[in-house]
């Protein structure tokens, strides 16, 4: 039986699940744009990978997609075991979660 938490976090889940993915393609395409020789519009730059404040940000963008779906997943995998959900508990799950490696597989598309 899901108790009321449980059942708002399958919703939230359900709501947020697209949008992360569409976080993931639109990080793809600008790796994509870094890793291209084209010179950025308005820009003294050579390449998109030659500005560090470009670099950080993509950086951090690509942590926050990576925290939102390691934090999906760990709540998903607490609502599928059945136990009870607790505020405590859903916050642990954005915490137990290791990071992947750098060299993990792509996600599948």
């Amino acid at each position: 039986m899901i108790d009321t938490l449980a059942a708002m976090l399958l919703f939230g889940l359900t709501v947020l699940a697209p949008v992360v993915g569409a976080t993931f393609g639109a990080l793809d395409t600008i790796t994509r744009m870094f890793a291209s020789g084209r010179k950025p519009f308005m820009s003294a730059y050579a390449r998109m990978g030659g500005s560090p404040g470009a670099r950080y940000w993509l950086t951090e963008a690509t942590h926050l997609a990576q925290r939102a779906d390691r934090t999906m997943l760990g709540i998903a995998t607490e609502i599928d075991a059945d136990r009870p959900l607790t505020p405590t508990t859903t916050s642990a799950c954005t915490s137990t979660w290791p990071t992947p490696p750098a060299t993990a597989a792509p996600r599948p598309t």
